[in-house]
């Protein structure tokens, strides 16, 4: 019944957040913290699963969590640099 709940509140938190992140009518410092909060949780569910593998000596999941790491914080690189080429500085005629 309580993983239940806690499924549900975590879709909702999800689904609000992504939508939220991607609506153009919301303030940027809005979407900003929302998708801060996502990432948040993304790190927190990625970190319990290498915490929870180094517990019960799983080496398998321990790479699970450590490969959602690092697509992760590829991902966001990847975010970052495509941004930075978008709005990166005009060229001057």
């Amino acid at each position: 019944m309580l993983d239940d709940l806690i499924e549900l509140a975590l879709e909702l938190i999800f689904e609000g957040t992504m939508e939220s992140v991607d609506a153009r009518r919301k303030s940027l410092h809005a979407r900003l913290a929302l998708a801060g909060v996502l990432l948040v949780l993304f790190a927190g569910v990625t970190v319990l699963l290498v915490w929870a593998g180094i517990t019960a000596q799983n080496w398998p999941l321990i790479a699970l969590g450590a490969a959602l790491l690092a697509l992760g914080a590829g991902l966001i690189v990847w975010l970052l640099h495509k941004r930075r080429q978008h709005h990166g500085p005009k060229e001057r005629s």
